[in-house]
């Protein structure tokens, strides 16, 4: 989730921060310092929408996996589909 916020922020940063108070790092840092649990704090309402909606958006894409038995050697396709799994959930996307 952590990466996932990090996008969201660089990507609000670029996108939604007209201000030419702040370079882009400044910016990036500003978001930081406002991140409160899963949300963020009331500073700017706006990015607390746009992070509900950022979220939103990808669980509603599910990734079906191949299942490990398709395979000749179960235990390397195991493997290799756990890593997958992990990856493609740590982007933010759900998997089955």
């Amino acid at each position: 989730m952590e990466k996932l916020r990090d996008e969201f922020e660089q990507w609000y940063a670029s996108e939604m921060m007209h201000t030419h108070m702040w370079d882009f790092a400044g910016r990036v840092q500003y978001l930081k310092a406002l991140r409160q649990a899963d949300s963020y704090k009331p500073a700017l309402t706006d990015l607390r929408a746009a992070w509900a909606g950022f979220r939103a958006s990808r669980k509603e894409v599910l990734i079906t996996l191949p299942r490990w038995s398709c395979y000749d050697d179960a235990s390397t396709a195991r493997e290799v589909i756990d890593h997958c799994r992990e990856a493609i959930e740590e982007a933010g996307f759900r998997t089955e």
